[in-house]
């Protein structure tokens, strides 16, 4: 019975850190010598980053970049992840960028003031971050916490669920209002 205890406690406690990771990251992106972090959303760069991977971004200029390089540029409101397929040089220097999920390049070119940064590192993710996995957390969570509630003691278990659950719905909070997610 304590080996149970010990194995679901572990699977918790686990759980409770995936679930805080990208919060971390977020807030402490140096923890990864990065400047910036987001959770990349849509299918443009599937399968290199696909919807809830977390994207670790470096400040960077044209000098630190190559063609073959993932890059964060800003488009107005809008960030986007694409991967450098050409630098075109003459009066200015425009960037063609192309989401290795996409069959052409964007249609537009972005200039060399538009860079946010280069993609230093993607943690996938997936599942876990996107809207879908946090509705099955907080159902299964749900399920769970009904359980204690049907008991008259709490141990740590408890809490641990408790803080997934609470980081869950911050998630889909963050996920759908946060206009942080990278494309």
């Amino acid at each position: 019975m304590r080996g149970l205890k010990l194995v679901k406690t572990t699977i918790l406690a686990s759980a409770f850190l995936m679930l805080l990771l990208p919060y971390l990251i977020s807030i402490f992106p140096s923890l990864i010598n990065a400047d910036y972090a987001a959770l990349g959303r849509g299918p443009s760069m599937a399968p290199t980053i696909q919807d809830g991977d977390l994207v670790a971004v470096r400040v960077a200029d044209l000098s630190d970049v190559e063609v073959g390089d993932i890059l964060a540029v800003r488009f107005g409101e809008i960030r986007i992840v694409h991967r450098l397929v050409d630098i075109i040089e003459g009066d200015s220097t425009f960037l063609s960028l192309k989401g290795d999920g996409n069959e052409r390049p964007d249609p537009i070119l972005y200039e060399e003031s538009q860079i946010i940064g280069l993609v230093i590192s993607v943690y996938p993710l997936r599942g876990i971050y996107t809207q879908y996995g946090y509705i099955i957390s907080l159902t299964a969570g749900a399920f769970l916490l009904i359980s204690i509630w049907r008991r008259s003691e709490t141990d740590l278990n408890d809490v641990l669920l408790c803080l997934i659950i609470a980081l869950s719905l911050g998630g889909i909070i963050g996920y759908k209002l946060i206009g942080a997610a990278l494309q």
